[in-house]
């Protein structure tokens, strides 16, 4: 076993063929060359407990070679922050509540899903906007206006693309961030955009209950009709400033440095005890 530290994000590629199948060959041969890292390493850290737990069940890594760190979090630089007394509802110049989808529109990210749950939305609220921000392939974004057309709210979704960091603290805080994957290793988008003033809804999973906590909303279901409910109840309903505060101190940086220093030392402990044998 070599004596080496090696960081792991997430396995999704080994849990979702559409993610793998969009590889390119050369890079699946590094992916695959990473996985052997892994496994040979003398310790493995990852970024969850979820991921740790997915580490040990898909690789079969054993528990005791895996330490979690969690990543640094912290809100992104934007307007200020201060609120109207009373403010309560999410409102976007006129618009109705703004729903925000960040980041790239893998298959697991579920995209369709905030399309369908914005509809239900829709359906019962009559106002709001739907914004898909990051990189999305052209396919793809053909593939979610047919989809919006059909459920007639294509006037409604709207495409930002990439967005600066002031930009998007601008939109975490006004607006409401729809968290729907299937898996992920960590889930940046909600955090973020909680730690930056703004709300998040998400379905359930063992990951947003880990990284959220008691922060942002919860779906009943990954169902078209509970993510909506789950909606409208973000958007009449403040986080919780407490439980906001518990993820601005676990991914503050003194947690992550000092979470990843232990690690470190505790790798060099094992080097230093296997070179003295």
């Amino acid at each position: 076993m070599r004596r080496t530290l090696t960081t792991a994000y997430d396995l999704i590629p080994l849990h979702e063929p559409e993610v793998m199948a969009r590889i390119r060959p050369h890079r699946r041969l590094a992916y695959r060359l990473y996985l052997r890292y892994l496994r040979r390493a003398r310790m493995a850290v990852a970024i969850s407990e979820t991921t740790a737990d997915d580490l040990v069940e898909t690789l079969r890594i054993p528990r005791s070679r895996i330490r979690v760190v969690y990543p640094l979090v912290e809100p992104l630089a934007g307007p200020s922050r201060d609120r109207v007394a009373g403010e309560s509802r999410v409102e976007s110049r006129g618009a109705g509540p703004s729903f925000l989808f960040v980041g790239i529109p893998d298959p697991h990210k579920r995209p369709d899903l905030a399309i369908a749950a914005f509809a239900r939305f829709w359906a019962g609220q009559h106002d709001g906007r739907l914004t898909f921000i990051g990189y999305q392939p052209e396919v793809i974004r053909r593939r979610l206006l047919h989809q919006a057309e059909s459920l007639g709210i294509a006037r409604a979704v709207q495409f930002a693309d990439r967005v600066d960091d002031g930009t998007l603290a601008r939109m975490y805080e006004s607006g409401v961030l729809l968290s729907l994957s299937r898996r992920e290793g960590f889930g940046l988008p909600p955090v973020e955009a909680l730690l930056t003033g703004g709300r998040a809804v998400a379905v359930p999973g063992a990951i947003y209950d880990e990284v959220l906590g008691d922060a942002g909303v919860r779906a009943e279901s990954d169902r078209p009709d509970s993510i909506a409910q789950a909606m409208l109840l973000a958007c009449d309903t403040k986080p919780d400033p407490a439980a906001v505060e518990r993820l601005r101190i676990r991914y503050s940086p003194r947690a992550t440095s000092a979470a990843l220093r232990k690690a470190y030392d505790e790798a060099l402990g094992w080097n230093e005890a296997s070179s003295d044998e």
